[in-house]
């Protein structure tokens, strides 16, 4: 009750709140176990098997094209040769979202952005909204299809490499 009524007199004051402030943070971190599982708790991942996280995902996350790649790598999977910082992987990373809703995984990866890459987060990155992943979600792609995307953004934005 506490946290509803500093939420409220922050809101009337004219305090604007961030999505990842006012998410649910111990749902959000139940679904990030699912990137732990993998990637680690802090995002490191382990090189040659699993890429990492950290230093990684807010960069991704901030173009509209890498948006969408991010969404739909969570809905879809991916498989393939990868390279990250110079390390190949090739794997499956199966599709995470399942039984998430879309402000499920917007919560993760919010969660995972301040969770394991804030310090990568560049100024002005915009938290993942759960409108923003529903729309991004429609064209979920599968795991090779998803690796053509991050071709295209590679390509774009080869500073991601």
């Amino acid at each position: 009750m506490r946290k509803h009524l500093i939420t409220a007199g922050l809101l009337l004051a004219g305090f604007s709140l961030s999505a990842p402030l006012l998410a649910n943070t111990d749902q959000a971190e139940k679904h990030f176990s699912r990137c732990v599982a993998c990637h680690l708790a802090d995002g490191q991942g382990i090189p040659g098997a699993f890429p990492p996280l950290k230093n990684r995902l807010a960069k991704l996350s901030n173009s509209e094209l890498g948006r969408q790649y991010v969404v739909q790598v969570v809905y879809g999977g991916l498989m393939g040769l990868i390279s990250v910082g110079g390390q190949n992987y090739s794997g499956v990373m199966p599709a995470q979202a399942g039984d998430l809703t879309a402000k499920d995984v917007s919560d993760l990866l919010n969660y995972a952005v301040d969770t394991v890459d804030k310090e990568g987060k560049p100024e002005g990155w915009v938290p993942f909204s759960e409108k923003e992943v529903a729309d991004l979600s429609k064209h979920k792609g599968n795991p090779m299809s998803n690796g053509s995307l991050r071709k295209r953004l590679l390509e774009k934005q080869p500073e991601l490499k």
